[in-house]
């Protein structure tokens, strides 16, 4: 009977979305979002390996029911643009009568919120993911969600036929971590999970001997080297990243863009602002940029072994602070990488606009 009376709870409070989409949308600061991730054009390099098709999102929360705090989950799917397809509550399917634009929140809210949310790929290859935590979330709250991509396994060369058992990994810069060492070819393999991109590895034999040691080679070339009754979900990229597929008109824009991505020059991190284009298709791109005089901007065909390559492009610039870039060569996936002018501080907003160009 609880269960019934939780199911029901949530489905008035589906009913009550779809009389009535008006409300107060409250956002929810993610603490620390991105700011373990230094280098955006790796993050950017790690996110082009899989193009999202959709997402799964899983919900576990207390919810007052009947007098009493109750457990209830939800699990849902989402298109592209957020809208939730599918959805069953604590194993119940939910049969909706079109694509919800929000999680359902009951009148008294939630309390010991969590959300964890995938990015999948059409073969349900999960490309990215995030989580949010909050001890209490009320009716038209906003929930941001920052997305770190999946970083693909990376392999390091030991010496052969060493003692699996013996064998001691530490790994720094990731929350979590996985290895494997196949004593016939000495490769050791390692999976990172949420990592930031600036990741070490030290490996010591039983007897405390190092073996191999230094920074985590990522994309290696070759192994060894809202409204009233629901909450709106948003997600962001992990370093700020700012996905702008052209789609089937070729073109795409985004403005009031900050230098809030941190990339690597000369040792040293500086910001930028890192756009990926998912779906150039082997055409010339053309980006255009009203920026502050003196500001920089740089393709990189996107490649899933080794570094990214600045893209030849032709590019011109006016007094006014306007950069115009094409590119020589067609691409296929791209990753934009615009640098304020030096020593500028605090530049103000700007504008981007991305084109195929034929």
């Amino acid at each position: 009977m609880k269960k019934i009376t939780l199911i029901l709870a949530i489905m008035a409070a589906l009913i009550a979305y779809n009389l009535n989409a008006s409300g107060q949308v409250v956002a929810i600061p993610v603490s620390g979002a991105g700011t373990s991730h230094p280098d955006a054009e790796l993050l950017a390099q790690a996110f082009l390996l899989h193009d999202t098709d959709h997402y799964e999102a899983g919900l576990s929360a207390q919810q007052w029911v009947s007098n009493s705090w109750q457990q209830v989950e939800i699990n849902m799917i989402l298109d592209l643009n957020l809208y939730i397809t599918n959805m069953t509550i604590n194993g119940t399917k939910i049969p909706l009568p079109k694509p919800l634009g929000g999680v359902p929140v009951p009148k008294y809210g939630y309390q010991s919120f969590n959300l964890n949310v995938s990015a999948l790929d059409k073969f349900n290859n999960v490309g990215a993911h995030g989580s949010l935590y909050t001890n209490a979330l009320t009716k038209g709250s906003r929930i941001l969600v920052n997305m770190v991509p999946s970083f693909p396994p990376v392999a390091v060369q030991l010496p052969k036929g060493l003692d699996q058992n013996s064998i001691q990994v530490n790994i720094t810069g990731s929350n979590g971590w996985g290895w494997s060492y196949d004593p016939s070819t000495g490769l050791l393999t390692i999976y990172t999970y949420d990592p930031s991109t600036d990741v070490s590895y030290s490996v010591t034999d039983g007897s405390g001997v190092l073996l191999a040691h230094g920074p985590l080679p990522f994309f290696q070339a070759s192994p060894g080297a809202g409204t009233d009754d629901t909450t709106v979900l948003g997600l962001s990229n992990a370093g700020n990243i700012i996905n702008l597929p052209l789609g089937p008109n070729g073109y795409n824009y985004a403005n009031n863009l900050r230098f809030d991505s941190w990339v690597t020059r000369n040792g040293q991190s500086v910001p930028a602002k890192i756009i990926n284009i998912p779906d150039v298709g082997n055409s010339k791109l053309y980006v255009y940029v009203n920026a502050p005089l003196g500001t920089t901007v740089e393709v990189r065909e996107w490649t899933s072994a080794g570094a990214m390559s600045i893209v030849p492009a032709t590019l011109n610039a006016d007094s006014y602070g306007t950069v115009s870039l094409v590119t020589s060569v067609p691409v296929g996936k791209a990753v934009i990488t615009i640098l304020p002018p030096l020593g500028a501080a605090n530049p103000n907003a700007f504008y981007v606009g991305v084109f195929k160009s034929y």
